[in-house]
């Protein structure tokens, strides 16, 4: 091959042989610096301590929205909420309703008119105020940089849940319930649990239930043209 090079391109043999191994050379410098820089880009880890996901929920105020998958038995329903602090938009089972100063309204779809409703919105296990106060409780645990496990007991759950929503829920025993928390280290991004145990505590149902609470648009939501073209009907 050596040879052959050399005749081809009419410079010597010991020439030829430079250049190969300074190639061969070049070659495995580069090796050696795409390891090592496969290496630095991998993320040190990263616990989040309890103090910083509460920091991090607490940003969460009066202006947000919540992607929810709702999961009964297996199937799944998809529920979205939005508020800008002033007015709340809120749909599931495909119909839509608008909700000003705790009063709701369903829209209509058709003719994007609003009347008077009375939908009761069971949003007590992602209300997303709630949901804070339960990560007061937390024993949190590490599962990767991007994901914390947050166990809390079933009597603190419920003495929050009774504080809440003014019921009377007792337990003559205790056991652990488990909140998956993805975050960012700006954002908490969704929180993942099955009610399944606390929803026969709470509802007396054998039903299967579990959440995937996504939230979006923190401090982003501005639903002032939304309120101008309804005020005249949510004045009334």
């Amino acid at each position: 091959m050596i040879k052959k090079l050399s005749e081809k391109y009419k410079i010597s043999e010991t020439a030829v042989k430079g250049i190969l191994y300074s190639l061969i050379f070049i070659v495995m410098l580069l090796f050696i610096f795409l390891i090592n820089n496969s290496k630095s880009m991998k993320l040190e880890k990263k616990d989040m301590t309890k103090e910083e996901m509460i920091s991090l929920f607490d940003k969460i105020k009066s202006n947000y929205s919540l992607v929810v998958e709702e999961e009964i038995n297996g199937k799944s329903i998809k529920i979205e909420y939005s508020t800008d602090s002033k007015l709340i938009l809120y749909e599931k089972d495909d119909k839509g309703y608008l909700i000003y100063n705790n009063i709701i309204y369903e829209a209509d779809k058709e003719t994007t008119k609003i009347k008077k409703t009375n939908y009761v919105i069971e949003d007590k296990l992602y209300n997303i105020n709630f949901i804070k106060k339960i990560m007061n409780y937390c024993e949190l645990e590490y599962v990767n940089n991007a994901k914390s496990k947050c166990s809390v007991k079933y009597s603190d759950f419920l003495n929050e849940y009774n504080n809440e929503y003014n019921t009377n829920i007792e337990i003559n025993y205790d056991n652990i319930l488990k909140f998956d928390v993805v975050h960012y280290s700006d954002r908490i991004v969704k929180v993942i649990v099955d009610y399944s145990q606390i929803n026969s505590l709470i509802n007396n149902s054998s039903d299967t239930l579990k959440y995937g609470i996504k939230i979006e648009n923190i401090d982003k939501n501005n639903f002032d043209e939304l309120f101008n073209y309804y005020k005249n009907d949510i004045s009334k």
